[in-house]
């Protein structure tokens, strides 16, 4: 090459400025988007230095002591069908409510027996019964025929000794004319009162009214 010849130097001279302005021309461009993008601050905390770091170390929390064990000391290991064991109560407070007592029908070892009603008191009567006599109400068509019998009649009376009621033949005579007889004779009787302690009390008689000739 002839370093006279103008045109060749000029020719190398010239791209190696062209390179250079190329490169500040890319630099402008690569800031430019650095600082829309957001990334500059990240590119200038990377290339700066990092700062020193003081560790601070915190003290380590106290170690419990061990318990000892007692190796004669068996584990109870509880299963979902092994059953809680019950914790009895410490100084229960005393129950001052109602205390209900077992009934006293309750007969221990066996089956519950009601326990009966005392025995009623006997009836005791005031007076006594006063019948009419038979011969007054004897039919006498029944005497004229010769015919007998006997009724059982049944009366009840208050707690006055009144009747209550008409009396009822329980037992015929065999008779009608007879039964009527009876029932009017029972109507027409006084009766004692009934008392069971010293309580009245209503009360029945039984008895047999007999028609005979003889």
């Amino acid at each position: 090459m002839n370093p006279s010849n103008p045109s060749i130097h000029t020719a190398q001279v010239l791209p190696a400025r062209a390179v250079l302005f190329l490169g500040i021309i890319g630099l402008h461009v690569l800031f430019g988007y650095l600082f829309a993008s957001g990334m500059i601050a990240t590119t200038v905390n990377w290339l700066r230095p990092p700062p020193d770091i003081e560790l601070i170390r915190l003290p380590d929390p106290p170690t419990p002591p061990d318990t000892p064990r007692d190796p004669a000391a068996t584990p109870t290991i509880f299963t979902a069908s092994t059953p809680l064991p019950e914790i009895p109560l410490i100084n229960p407070e005393p129950d001052t409510g109602t205390i209900t007592l077992p009934p006293s029908t309750e007969t221990i070892g066996g089956p519950i027996a009601a326990i009966p009603d005392p025995a009623p008191l006997p009836i005791r009567l005031v007076g006594r019964n006063i019948m009419p006599s038979t011969a007054d109400y004897y039919p006498s068509a029944e005497i004229r025929d010769g015919n007998e019998g006997t009724a059982e009649v049944r009366s009840c009376v208050d707690v006055n000794g009144r009747l209550d009621g008409t009396p009822t033949v329980e037992a015929t005579s065999g008779r009608a004319p007879l039964d009527k007889a009876a029932v009017r004779l029972a109507r027409d009787g006084k009766y004692a009162r009934a008392m069971r302690g010293d309580t009245p009390v209503p009360n029945c008689y039984r008895f047999r009214v007999t028609f005979t000739l003889h």
